[in-house]
């Protein structure tokens, strides 16, 4: 965006070369390249908005009220003629493909030469894309949404009434939108490869079946059919896939992955064969691809100009103009060395991707993503990215230098960046309805006072450039940094879900804030607490495969949080001197935790009126001392309701019943402070110790 000063302009240079390497420079898109991009993107676009309506509105939606006979109201904005086919036209009639305006001579043209989808003029590619006949991109999704949603199949009837087990609801929801997005996955692996190997002798798929051929194209449709496993997030039961009368034919959980993942590879392998490898295409060599400048419109003014990746944006680029839009997509995926996407270098402005239609796009080498989606350089304040589909395929999504107060991102998704979706260190980042989906860390804050509100970490994988390159640890949110201003907050994430990652959350340094939040279902423990004065209170800790929250730091503190069904301690408490205030691990009805409610093994940390239901390991483990342990209450545990394995705890007014072994077994030389229970009565607990029923 802008350089203020020549001396900040080196500056600037300066650290972007540190900080990642050299930046591609900008080349003319070739023209056969440009059209390819613009075809497959609006193919990409349509199977996108037509699944969501095919899956979600005319399948998961109908299926749940049960309305699932008759047609559906929306189905017809996915033909040509609604408002999802219509869009298909302008696709095709553009003068990137020489075909602005429809003229009756196409002969010559590079819409022409491509001919995509068996379209001989762009007359023919809106019916051959959306039409009723059978193997149209309409017709192939039309099925799949009825096989999901409407078919019948033997021994395993559809429901013919609303459905009303939540349980059931969500997991038809989570199969519309699983098969939604990784429609557009899959089809985007196959986009990807053959756009980058216009002309190249190395096909990505097969000539005669279409079957992928080249690495990177398998490896990329193996990642992303393995994301299809995450329908077992809300579809926990075979139970849950039969009620719904077996989509696409599956009575289980795990034959309806395998069978969705091969009709979404299926779909997407006939979508791009019959784009890139048309029995009537012409032109079949092209020089080697190249990156693709993005068309964006300055405003207020009007102004139109393009981008290309590695640009730096400064006063000189925007003049009066304060907005960006994106008006293409920007795609750096052909570059040949590490690149960025842009470099915001002037205050007070914003880039837009044009209410989440347009996004940025690193390099498809793997080892070529060191650089960021968006770099905002140093020194630069009150920037705002919004609107963003994607910022993909970079180290970092979007990348704040240092010193960018008041930077804001919203509302976008920020996806496979390999070392972090968004990385700050600068006060008064405010980020808010942001996904950050399989990023090595979803987001990574730490400047005072930034905030984090209604945004999800989804997927978050450790990851690197090369095998040389340290992993990225795949967490959720990595909160860190220190309160400079002492008023108690340095980050605060509010409204944040933190799933199927390594680790949830993370807290480190002090002042942390972490409220109203999820953590569910990541493949390690859903919460660190370290550092110091950090807290993490009202929040859900569900179905993590380890700890649910490890209290690492001191004097942290830890207050009313519920944390169910994780596969080891509810939560386990390792650093001395914090604070656990009124939380629940483990629910009744079945809803407990692998091992131990409470897991105390550091000592001087307060347990205040927490409680501990139907844990499979036990309550309450003590195996070092609290400062205080008062009101604690151990309610239909496995095994024992407190275990207090040493010496020197006073024990005041805790409460343990229902207890499949003793409800307490406690060591010599503890406290009985009185008000202690078990099963209704109150007991003393002698200075020997001693077990209690």
């Amino acid at each position: 965006m802008k350089h203020r000063f020549v001396a900040t302009l080196c500056l600037v240079s300066l650290a972007v070369s540190l900080a990642m390497p050299a930046l591609a420079s900008a080349q003319t898109t070739h023209p056969l390249y440009a059209c390819a991009n613009r075809i497959a993107g609006g193919l990409r676009d349509y199977t996108d908005e037509a699944s969501n309506i095919l899956f979600d509105v005319c399948g998961a939606e109908r299926i749940k009220a049960g309305t699932t006979q008759g047609a559906c109201p929306r189905a017809a904005d996915v033909e040509v003629g609604g408002n999802t086919g219509d869009n298909l036209t302008a696709v095709a009639n553009h003068a990137v493909c020489e075909t602005a305006g429809n003229p009756a001579d196409q002969s010559n043209t590079l819409f022409r030469k491509l001919c995509p989808l068996e379209s001989r003029s762009t007359s023919l590619f809106p019916n051959n894309a959306a039409g009723p006949d059978p193997g149209t991109l309409r017709s192939d999704l039309v099925a799949l949404a009825d096989d999901l949603f409407t078919k019948a199949y033997d021994g395993c009837p559809r429901p013919t009434g609303a459905i009303l087990d939540i349980a059931v609801k969500d997991c038809a929801d989570q199969i519309a939108d699983v098969a939604q997005r990784e429609a557009l996955e899959i089809l985007q692996c196959f986009i990807s490869c053959e756009r980058a190997n216009l002309g190249d002798a190395d096909a990505c798929v097969n000539d005669n079946t279409g079957n992928p051929t080249a690495e990177s194209l398998i490896d990329c449709i193996a990642k992303n059919s393995g994301d299809v496993e995450e329908i077992e997030n809300d579809c926990t039961e075979n139970s849950h896939v039969a009620a719904l009368g077996c989509p696409l034919g599956a009575a289980t959980v795990s034959g309806l992955i395998d069978a969705l993942a091969t009709r979404l590879e299926s779909y997407a392998e006939n979508v791009s064969f019959a784009t890139f490898h048309s029995s009537c295409r012409t032109s079949t060599t092209a020089p080697p691809p190249e990156l693709v400048p993005a068309d964006v419109t300055l405003l207020p003014s009007g102004t139109q100009k393009q981008v290309s990746c590695g640009q730096t944006l400064d006063d000189a680029f925007f003049g009066a103009d304060s907005t960006l839009r994106f008006d293409t997509d920007l795609n750096c995926s052909a570059a040949d060395t590490a690149v960025n996407g842009i470099v915001v270098a002037k205050n007070t402005v914003t880039i837009s991707g044009n209410e989440q239609t347009r996004q940025i796009s690193g390099p498809s080498r793997k080892s070529l993503r060191t650089g960021a989606g968006v770099v905002v350089a140093p020194g630069v304040k009150r920037v705002t990215i919004t609107s963003f589909r994607r910022i993909q395929n970079f180290g970092v999504g979007v990348l704040a230098m240092g010193d960018n107060r008041k930077l804001i991102v919203q509302r976008s998704t920020l996806f496979r960046n390999l070392q972090a979706g968004i990385r700050s260190d600068s006060p008064k980042t405010k980020v808010v309805e942001v996904v950050a989906d399989r990023n090595g860390i979803g987001f990574e804050l730490s400047g005072n006072d930034s905030i984090i509100k209604r945004s999800e970490a989804r997927a978050s994988e450790p990851q690197s450039a090369s095998a040389a390159d340290p992993l990225s640890p795949g967490w959720g949110f990595r909160l860190h940094g220190t309160d400079t201003d002492l008023d108690g907050v340095t980050v605060r994430c509010a409204q944040c879900t933190a799933q199927t990652g390594r680790v949830g959350f993370v807290l480190e340094g002090d002042g942390q804030l972490v409220e109203n939040s999820f953590a569910r279902s990541n493949a390690g423990d859903g919460v660190w607490v370290d550092g110091t004065a950090n807290r993490f209170r009202n929040n859900s800790v569900k179905l993590n495969t380890a700890n649910g929250v490890v209290l690492k730091g001191t004097g942290n503190a830890v207050n009313k949080n519920q944390s169910d069904e994780n596969g080891a301690a509810g939560f386990l408490v390792i650093g001395e001197s914090n604070t656990l205030l009124g939380n629940g691990a483990g629910s009744l009805t079945d809803k407990g935790n692998t091992g131990v409610g409470f897991l105390v093994t550091a000592a001087g940390n307060v347990l205040d009126t927490n409680e501990a239901e139907a844990n499979l390991g036990g309550g309450f483990l003590l195996q070092a001392t609290p400062a205080i342990f008062k009101g604690n209450r151990a309610d239909s545990n496995s095994g024992v309701g407190f275990d207090v394995a040493t010496s020197g705890t006073a024990l005041d007014s805790n409460t343990a019943e229902m207890s499949t072994g003793v409800e307490w077994l406690v060591a010599a030389g503890n406290v009985d402070e009185s008000g202690n229970r078990a099963n209704g009565r109150t007991i003393v607990i002698p200075p020997e110790g001693g077990s209690f029923e």
